[in-house]
C-alpha cells in the first residue's frame, strides 16, 4: 500500500513525542484518549506539520465530533465497528492525496530512524569484534549524511541511568529515547550536528555526534554537553552518569573502540559527567572494578538465548565458581541467577514491544522452551502476562 513505517502510541503525550522524532504523513486516531483527546492531538499536529492527513477511527457517532474533525481539516471520519477494507481504502486515498501534493519521504533525506538503524548495525559489528566492517559501515554513514570525512568531527557518548528512577518518572523505557533525542537536538539545533542514538538492553544509550570541524569550538561543545546533562538530570533522570569521548577527526577506529570499552557496563558511577581523557579513564577503571565480571556481563548479554550457568561462566573466566559468585554479587548487587533472569526478561520486554513475534517464539529466543513456564516467570517478575505487557505497551 506504500506505508513503510507504523508508530503506535497509547496517549496524546506519546504521540507528540513520535511526531517530533519521526516523519509522520498520516495520523490514524480515536477521539477519546487519556487526558487529551484525538481532536486536540490533530489540532496540535496540523499546526506543527501542515502536510499531515488525519483519519478518525472512532465509535462516537456524534455529529459535533464529526463536524469538528472536518473543520480541523480531517481527511476522513470512520465509525466503528467497521470492516478492515474501509480503513485500508481510506489510507490509500490519503496516500494518493499526499502523492498528488508532492508530499512524502524525500529520496535524499536520511530519516532519524534510518540513522539510528545504521548506528545499531555499527554497534552490532563492534560488539562482535568485527571492527573493520564497523569502520566501513561508519564511513558509509558519513557519505550518506554528506559529510567530508577529512573535515568532520566524531564524538562518541555513553549514557547510563538508574533504571528504577527512569521507570518511576516516565513509565516507559521507549520514552527515554525520545526524551534524550529531543533535548540533544534542541541544545545543538543552531549547529550542523547529526545525532545517532542506539538504546541497548537495560537502559544504556550509545550516542554518536557528527559535526563539521568549523561549526563549533571545543569550549562551546563542552558547554552544550554540560547544559544537556544538567537538563536531563534536573527534569527526568536524576541518577545518571555520562561518559563523553574525545572529539575525533578521521579516526573511526578510536570512536568504535570507545563504544567497545563501554559495552555491557552495568555498575553506576554516580551522577556526573566523565570526560574520557587519561585521568578519567584511570578513575573509571577503579570505579568499574573487576574486569572479569565485566566480561561475564558481556557473555550473559551475548548469550541471552541460552541457559548458561554460573559454573560455565566461571570456567570461561578461569576462576573458582564460589569466588566468582561472591565477586559477581559485590559488583552487580545481584546473584548470578537474578542477573541472568533480569537480562532475559528485559530482552523479552523489548521483543514484545518492538516486534510482532508470537509470545511462544520470544520464549524460545530467550532460552525457555517451556512456554507456560516462561509466562509464569514473566508474570512473577513484571506483574503481567506477556500478552498483557504487549497490550499495555
Amino acid at each position: 500500500m506504500g506505508v513503510t513505517k507504523i508508530y503506535i502510541s497509547c496517549s496524546v503525550a506519546e504521540a507528540k513525542l513520535v511526531f517530533v522524532n519521526f516523519r509522520v504523513d498520516i495520523l490514524l486516531t480515536d477521539i477519546e484518549m487519556p487526558e487529551e483527546n484525538g481532536l486536540e492531538l490533530f489540532r496540535w499536529a496540523k499546526a506543527e506539520f501542515p502536510q499531515l492527513e488525519c483519519i478518525f477511527l472512532t465509535s462516537h457517532a456524534n455529529f459535533q465530533y464529526a463536524q469538528k474533525a472536518l473543520q480541523l481539516g480531517g481527511f476522513e471520519y470512520i465509525l466503528q465497528p467497521c470492516r478492515y477494507v474501509e480503513v485500508e481504502n481510506a489510507m490509500k486515498r490519503a496516500l494518493e492525496k499526499l502523492i498528488q501534493n508532492n508530499i512524502g519521504l524525500e529520496n535524499n533525506t536520511l530519516e532519524i530512524q534510518q540513522k539510528d538503524t545504521f548506528m545499531e548495525s555499527i554497534l552490532l559489528k563492534v560488539f562482535k569484534d568485527n571492527i573493520d566492517n564497523a569502520i566501513e559501515k561508519l564511513k558509509q554513514l558519513l557519505i550518506i549524511l554528506q559529510y567530508d570525512r577529512d573535515k568532520t568531527w566524531l564524538c562518541p557518548i555513553y549514557i547510563r541511568m538508574n533504571e528504577k528512577t527512569v521507570r518511576k518518572k516516565i513509565g516507559s523505557e521507549d520514552l527515554s529515547y525520545f526524551f534524550l533525542r529531543n533535548v540533544l537536538e534542541e541544545e545543538f539545533k543552531d549547529l550542523s550536528v547529526s545525532i545517532c542514538i542506539s538504546e541497548q538492553p537495560q537502559l544504556g544509550f550509545y550516542i554518536l555526534m557528527i559535526s563539521e570541524k568549523e561549526q563549533v569550538n571545543s569550549d562551546e561543545w563542552e558547554n552544550k554537553i554540560k547544559k544537556f546533562f544538567a537538563f536531563i538530570t534536573d527534569k527526568i533522570f536524576p541518577d545518571t552518569w555520562l561518559v563523553v569521548g574525545k572529539r575525533i577527526q578521521s579516526d573511526e577506529a578510536e570512536v568504535l573502540n570507545f563504544f567497545k570499552k563501554y559495552y555491557g557496563r552495568k555498575a553506576i558511577l554516580g551522577k556526573g559527567i566523565y570526560w574520557d581523557n587519561e585521568d578519567d579513564v584511570k578513575n573509571l577503571a577503579i570505579v568499574h572494578g573487576n574486569i572479569r565480571i565485566e566480561k561475564a556481563i558481556q557473555y550473559i548479554t551475548a548469550n541471552v538465548g541460552k541457559n548458561i550457568t554460573r559454573a560455565e561462566v566461571a570456567e570461561i573466566l578461569h576462576i573458582n565458581e564460589e569466588y566468582f559468585s561472591k565477586l559477581f554479587r559485590e559488583y552487580t548487587g545481584k546473584t548470578f541467577k537474578e542477573y541472568v533472569l533480569e537480562s532475559k526478561i528485559s530482552t523479552a520486554k523489548r521483543l514484545l514491544i518492538d516486534t510482532r513475534l508470537p509470545v511462544s517464539t520470544i520464549s524460545i529466543k530467550i532460552g525457555y522452551d517451556n512456554f507456560s513456564y516462561f509466562s509464569k516467570l514473566f508474570k512473577k517478575t513484571t506483574g503481567m502476562t506477556p500478552y498483557e505487557y504487549r497490550k499495555n505497551n
